[in-house]
C-alpha cells in the first residue's frame, strides 16, 4: 500500500482522504449489491434511525478516517518507518484496551511485550526530543477502531460501508472547501488513479477476510506483522528513509515484545489443542 499511496504524492493527503472516503463508498456499495443484495436496505434503514449503534460507528468512521489520513500523509512525507513501527506497536494497543476497556487479562508475555513498547516510544521521545506521534496515532486509532467493532452488528464489509457512508457527507464538503489541484499538474493519469482509491481499502479487506477461514488463528495473528514489515523494508530499501540507532533499538525492543508474546501465543494453542483432545 505504501507504493500505492506514493504514487499519488503530488496531491494533499486531505484531498486524497477525501476520494478514497466516496470511492470506498460507491465500491462497498456496488460490492454489497453484488454478494448479498438483501442486506442493502437494512443498512439504508439502520442509517436512517439513529441510536447508540449508530453512534459507536461514526465514531469509528473518524477513528478509521483519521487513520487512514494520517498514514496517507506519513507515506506522501517520506515517513513510511514511523507508520510501519505505529503498525507493529497496535497488536500491544489492542492488548492494553482489552485490559484497560474490557477487563481481559495480560499474560506474563504480554506485561513484558507493553513494557518493551513503553520503552521504545520513552526512548525515541527521549532521544528525538519528540514523541512519535505519528506511531502513536495509527496505534492508537486502529486499536480503538477495532475495540468499537466487537460492538457493532454488521460484518467487517457491512459495517465499513456505514462508517465511510457517515464520513461522506464530510468527505464531500472536503472536495468543495480544499483548493482544486491545477489543470496539468498532477496528471490526468494521476487523477484517474484517484477513482481506484475505493478498490485499494476494499481489496485488502477481502482477501484477509477470504484468508481467515482457510487459516489457522494462530497463522492469522502472524500475518499482521506481514504490513508493517512489508512497510519496514520499503522504507529502507525502496525509499532509502534514514534509519536512526535510536530508531533501531526502539525496533528491536518492540519486535522482541512481539515475538515473546507469538511464542507465547503459539504454546497457549497447543495447551489448548491438548487439553481439548484430552477432554472426553
Amino acid at each position: 500500500m505504501p507504493l500505492y499511496w506514493r504514487l499519488l504524492a503530488e496531491f494533499p493527503a486531505s484531498y486524497i482522504l477525501c476520494q478514497r472516503v466516496i470511492w470506498a463508498v460507491v465500491s462497498l456499495a456496488l460490492l454489497l449489491i453484488l454478494r448479498s443484495p438483501q442486506r442493502l436496505p437494512v443498512i439504508l434503514a439502520h442509517l436512517r434511525h439513529p441510536d447508540r449503534g449508530l453512534l459507536l460507528q461514526a465514531l469509528a468512521g473518524l477513528l478509521i478516517g483519521t487513520n487512514w489520513m494520517v498514514f496517507i500523509w506519513a507515506v506522501t512525507h517520506e515517513h513510511v518507518l514511523q507508520a510501519s513501527l505505529g503498525y507493529f506497536v497496535n497488536p500491544l494497543v489492542n492488548v492494553v484496551l482489552g485490559r484497560l476497556v474490557l477487563g481481559e487479562r495480560l499474560s506474563r508475555a504480554q506485561q513484558v511485550a507493553v513494557l518493551l513498547a513503553s520503552l521504545a516510544v520513552a526512548l525515541m521521545a527521549l532521544r528525538l526530543e519528540h514523541l512519535p506521534w505519528i506511531s502513536l496515532t495509527l496505534a492508537g486509532t486502529f486499536g480503538s477502531y477495532s475495540l468499537l467493532k466487537k460492538r457493532t452488528p454488521f460484518s467487517s464489509l457491512e459495517g465499513l460501508l456505514v462508517e465511510t457512508s457517515l464520513l461522506l457527507p464530510l468527505a464531500l464538503v472536503g472536495l468543495l472547501l480544499l483548493p482544486a489541484p491545477s489543470a496539468g499538474s498532477p496528471s490526468p493519469w494521476m487523477h484517474a488513479l484517484l477513482l481506484t482509491t475505493g478498490l485499494a481499502t476494499v481489496t485488502p479487506l477481502l482477501l484477509f477476510g477470504a484468508g481467515v477461514k482457510h487459516l489457522k488463528l494462530g497463522t492469522v495473528g502472524l500475518i499482521q506483522y506481514l504490513a508493517p514489515s512489508g512497510q519496514f523494508l520499503l522504507a529502507l530499501w525502496v525509499f532509502h528513509e534514514p534509519l536512526l540507532k535510536t530508531q533501531l533499538i526502539g525496533f528491536i525492543l518492540i519486535w522482541t515484545g512481539l515475538a515473546i508474546t507469538s511464542v507465547d501465543s503459539v504454546r497457549q494453542m497447543g495447551r489448548n489443542r491438548r487439553s481439548a483432545l484430552a477432554t472426553p
